[in-house]
């Protein structure tokens, strides 16, 4: 395995292809990657020389999949995604933890796949320029990864801590709902790609800043030197029209402190947990979503407050939650078990918001044949679904009032 010596040179190796690279993401066949392998003797030939064992590499491979697999899950079309789809990235890590198939098999694979630039690669490090490969690949996952934390080049930008690591919309930022999803910061002069908050959510949260139901928004920019350009950055426009002031009847919100519902597959579970002042949704997997050593949920949370005994909405947001092995499996039967293996994880925050929580949001859709329809949704409802995946326990939860 690896000595802290030989870990530390190849994270400023790293390190040194991140800051230099482009608005472009790696790819193996990437020409500034390979480009290194020539220039920087210095480093990078120095690394060459080491013996990367097969342990190094079914790590290596094995964080990858991970990647693979958590994006499959959470970052794609909740609906586009197949159990035949989860089950193939689920089986090839089987075959990483269980080391069911060679590394050389595999190299030799690799040496198929890409004889272009491996023909240019002298044979003697061809192993270790593959394991570089692999150990870069990773980083520049794990930098971007949506769970993330480390905020440390967008620090480096704003010259200062991000709270939450989420930037505060002030009339000094603008908001882009554009795909991707985007802010321009006029302090900057920069234009910063959104993370985990699609263009019709940020249309929503955009209309009520503007219609002055909330005065605070806050949102999660990516950690990512390809989604940060200079000067205002804007290719499409969003053209949605979105219209508040629908309501349903909500009495005795918190009547039942605490609820559960699943669906067929038991391990599906949604949380909710309601006092006199907030409501919080929390979503649990019968197929885990796992970040380093921790079980990963999403939890939606508002708060109210009453005002000529109607409810409205003060706060809201959305984040991940970490939970070590042992802190999950007393969370499964506890609604007050806390996941603290890391921080959490928000992807937007409002405040000092006053919305009637029985608002209900008009959508445009456009089916499969180009027909267009309109639909009403609870603004409570419109987020969850944005995040949560059980959108049949959402609609569960929520049925009585639907009906009214």
């Amino acid at each position: 395995m690896l000595d802290n010596i030989t870990k530390q040179k190849i994270n400023i190796f790293c390190e040194k292809i991140y800051k230099s690279s482009s608005n472009e993401k790696y790819t193996f066949l990437n020409e500034e990657f390979y480009d290194l392998y020539l220039k920087d003797k210095e480093l990078f030939h120095d690394l060459l020389n080491n013996v990367f064992t097969d342990d190094d590499f079914y790590e290596e491979l094995k964080q990858r999949e991970y990647y693979v697999l958590f994006e499959l899950i959470i970052l794609k079309d909740k609906d586009a995604i197949t159990e035949a789809k989860q089950e193939y990235s689920l089986n090839i890590l089987n075959q990483i933890e269980s080391r069911l198939f060679s590394v050389d098999t595999f190299l030799s694979e690799q040496l198929r796949l890409h004889q272009n630039i491996f023909s240019c690669v002298e044979k003697k490090d061809v192993r270790s320029f593959y394991f570089l490969f692999l150990k870069y690949s990773n980083f520049y996952e794990n930098k971007r990864h949506i769970l993330n934390s480390n905020y440390d080049y967008l620090e480096y930008i704003y010259g200062k801590n991000l709270d939450n690591s989420l930037v505060e919309i002030t009339p000094k930022i603008e908001l882009l709902s554009l795909n991707p999803t985007r802010i321009f910061d006029k302090t900057i002069k920069k234009t910063i790609y959104l993370a985990n908050i699609d263009r019709e959510l940020l249309s929503v949260l955009g209309r009520l800043k503007q219609y002055n139901l909330l005065s605070s928004l806050s949102v999660r920019v990516k950690n990512d030197i390809k989604a940060v350009f200079d000067g205002k950055n804007k290719n499409q426009y969003l053209t949605e029209e979105l219209d508040f002031g629908k309501r349903f009847c909500l009495d005795n919100i918190y009547r039942v402190p605490v609820s559960r519902l699943f669906s067929q597959k038991y391990g599906n579970q949604l949380w909710i947990k309601v006092d006199s002042e907030s409501i919080t949704f929390e979503e649990l997997y019968d197929e885990k979503i796992i970040y380093k050593d921790a079980i990963v949920t999403q939890m939606i949370h508002f708060q109210y407050e009453y005002i000529d005994k109607k409810p409205y909405i003060k706060h809201f947001d959305h984040e991940f939650i970490f939970y070590s092995i042992e802190e999950y499996n007393k969370r499964v039967n506890n609604a007050y078990e806390k996941g603290k293996r890391f921080k959490r994880v928000k992807s937007f925050m409002v405040n000092s918001a006053s919305i009637p929580f029985d608002y209900k949001i008009e959508r445009r859709i456009i089916d499969s044949k180009g027909n267009e329809t309109t639909e009403h949704v609870f603004l409570v409802v419109f987020v969850l679904k944005k995040y949560l995946k059980h959108h049949d326990l959402i609609d569960d939860y929520f049925s009585s009032f639907s009906a009214q």
